[in-house]
């Protein structure tokens, strides 16, 4: 069983709805991640929150799933294909505010499956 801390979650969740931005920037990460409190927040802090999500996303083989562009920011694999098709699949106990992460979860396990498909 893998275990992903929620500010990681979050971090993945802005991944995959930026996706298609060629870089997502580091200002944009840390606004998202710690809103007002971004200003106080240091480089390291999102260096440490990306390198523990590279090491959960390495648990299910995504190891490349994002790349870092130095002194800038993030860029998503574009050999990966990430699709929001399935949303109206999620049961509608899914949808509440508090089962964001089931929701992030399926995807995440969607998009695994999907990369696994494409790799053979």
């Amino acid at each position: 069983m893998i275990k992903i801390a929620a500010m990681r979650i979050k971090c993945l969740e802005y991944m995959l709805n930026h996706a298609q931005q060629e870089i997502i920037y580091k200002k944009q990460l840390t606004n998202e991640l710690w809103g007002e409190r971004s200003q106080f927040i240091s480089d390291a802090n999102l260096t440490q929150i990306l390198y523990l999500l590279r090491r959960d996303l390495k648990g299910f083989g995504l190891s490349q799933f994002f790349s870092t562009v130095p002194r800038t920011g993030i860029k998503v694999d574009a050999n990966i294909i990430i699709s929001n098709e399935n949303k109206s699949c999620l049961p509608s106990s899914l949808k509440k505010e508090g089962d964001k992460y089931i929701a992030l979860f399926f995807a995440l396990l969607t998009m695994v499956i999907m990369v696994i498909y494409l790799i053979q």
